[in-house]
């Protein structure tokens, strides 16, 4: 049985905005975590933070900082924090999202993976890339993995909704 949906596409196509709207028309408050830039400066640097997913950045943990030279991850971040965000008990869990950043973090790795085996439907998104970590997570049988594009981005939030509704009801 599906049960966790995971949207995918372009680098700001609307996969975070079409999550946001959906839960706001699930009417819930879900657990987990996003992620988010934050704290830019003239330079063009910024901090990519972590943070739970009825927050905002400003009450999360600085997960990577991006610089014009380049970006500096650090996996502690994604390995404390990560964990105690899917852990928490929600009637939705959001995983906003997952990256390469998270390549080397092994613990929050493995709570990715126990919170996708256990009860609670998981909505989230992940980079179109290619890592072993994205590609187990992308070729789990329990997942379904929808593209959003340009075309469909509008249509997106009320197809998550009724797949939510379905995993809920024990229908999908």
């Amino acid at each position: 049985m599906k049960k966790h949906i995971f949207l995918t596409g372009e680098v700001q196509i609307g996969k975070s905005t079409a999550i946001t709207k959906a839960v706001d028309m699930l009417g819930i408050i879900p657990g987990g975590f996003r992620t988010k830039g934050a704290n830019y400066t003239a330079d063009g640097s910024s901090d990519v933070m972590i943070y739970p997913a009825e927050k905002t950045p400003e009450k999360g943990h600085r997960a990577a900082h991006r610089s014009p030279d380049g970006k500096t991850v650090f996996p502690e971040i994604f390995d404390t924090y990560g964990p105690l965000y899917l852990k928490r008990p929600a009637e939705l869990i959001l995983m906003d999202e997952l990256g390469y950043m998270e390549s080397s973090a092994e613990v929050f790795q493995k709570a990715v993976f126990e919170t996708l085996d256990g009860e609670t439907p998981v909505l989230g998104v992940i980079r179109n890339k290619s890592t072993p970590f994205l590609d187990a997570v992308r070729s789990r049988e329990d997942v379904i993995l929808l593209t959003v594009t340009v075309h469909n981005r509008d249509f997106i939030p009320e197809k998550i909704v009724y797949f939510v509704n379905g995993i809920r009801q024990g229908r999908a």
